[in-house]
């Protein structure tokens, strides 16, 4: 499970309003579709990602619904339960709802802490985001971001645009759609939702990620949202180009780090909701010019310019820093030099134990 559809997907999971049964708007677990879930697999691990975005309330709510659903006065209802992530990374949508280093559960939970950096396999890039996981933005920090930004209309091609929010994004890419040449092309995705309601369907089919209506042109940018030749480099986040459209095939290019590029025919997948009759079919990309911070949260990319207005929020400027491998595939616009950061919300310097670059498990049982 995961708070985000993104992360859910990456796991080949869902989402963790899906798996309780809560509304887009609720946060009433529906107990009937537990105890469904329970009595199905009784010997079920939970395994939750990106836990630094589930608010104290909404773990409580979890919390209470298994220990009602299991009968068991135990932690998680005595599932065993782990969660995965960095309470340095993005907070809960609504701070309101209280941050989950402030629970029970989280405080009185087996922690494990992994010290390795996997994405990172450049020291200088690695050593600064050590310093911005703690919100401590040093000279150091300040001068490598300088260092590292560029005009908006000096960005790489394959460059990745990252937004603090949806507006800023669907303005971007907008924008950019309308200014690159050629015939746009309309592709409708393909649902079934016997027995339901249009609205709901089509609000419910949103976590599949796949788009209703994309609209497309050549040579324009696209992310992949599904694993398709991972040998090959060709999985979830990669970022390509259309190269031609046919009413079930879409060509795409994307250049490799070698500087050659390489070629894939993709056609519609089909992802369902669980617990419904919901299904879309569609091809597996959207645009790319341009996504939310959030929405990379958890994906690894090859080029990334992080826009620096409003810029950051707890957790905003780490998790954009570290989408990539390399300092050489990072990039800052959008400021007058020199960069001054702003900070909305500080790092819990406590309940992160002031630890170099990790990411945190937690463990109940």
């Amino acid at each position: 499970m995961a708070p985000t559809g993104v992360a859910a997907f990456n796991v080949n999971g869902i989402t963790i309003h899906r798996f309780f049964g809560m509304g887009p708007s609720s946060q009433e677990p529906n107990y009937v579709k537990l105890d469904e879930m329970i009595k199905l697999y009784p010997k079920v691990m939970l395994l939750v990602d990106e836990f630094s975005m589930i608010s104290n309330q909404l773990l409580n709510i979890m919390n209470d619904a298994l220990i009602r659903t299991t009968q068991r006065a135990a932690a998680m209802g005595g599932i065993k339960t782990v969660f995965f992530g960095d309470v340095a990374q993005l907070l809960p949508v609504c701070i309101r709802e209280g941050l989950i280093w402030e629970s029970a559960v989280y405080n009185y939970s087996t922690k494990f802490t992994l010290y390795t950096p996997i994405r990172q396999v450049d020291q200088v890039l690695i050593n600064v985001l050590n310093k911005v996981r703690v919100c401590n933005y040093d000279e150091e920090v300040i001068k490598f971001i300088n260092y590292r930004t560029v005009l908006k209309s000096d960005l790489p091609a394959n460059c990745l645009r990252l937004y603090t929010t949806r507006k800023n994004v669907d303005r971007a890419n907008i924008k950019e759609f309308c200014n690159l040449a050629g015939e746009s092309m309309t592709i409708p995705s393909i649902d079934t939702f016997n027995g339901g309601n249009r609205k709901s369907a089509a609000r419910a089919l949103k976590e599949t990620r796949l788009i209703e209506e994309l609209q497309l042109k050549i040579d324009m940018p696209v992310m992949l949202l599904q694993n398709l030749r991972v040998s090959q480099g060709w999985v979830n986040g990669t970022l390509a180009t259309i190269s031609e459209v046919y009413e079930e095939n879409i060509l795409l290019l994307k250049q490799n780090s070698d500087g050659s590029h390489q070629t894939l025919w993709i056609q519609r997948i089909t992802r369902s909701i669980p617990g419904t009759s919901y299904v879309r079919s569609q091809f597996p990309i959207v645009p790319a010019f341009a996504t939310t911070i959030h929405k990379a949260q958890s994906i690894t990319i090859d080029s990334v310019a992080i826009h620096l207005d409003d810029m950051a929020s707890h957790g905003q400027m780490y998790v954009a820093m570290s989408r990539v491998r390399k300092a050489d595939d990072l990039y800052f616009f959008g400021a007058d030099l020199p960069v001054r950061i702003k900070r909305k919300f500080g790092v819990n310097i406590d309940a992160i134990d002031m630890i170099q670059y990790s990411e945190q498990t937690l463990y109940t049982s």
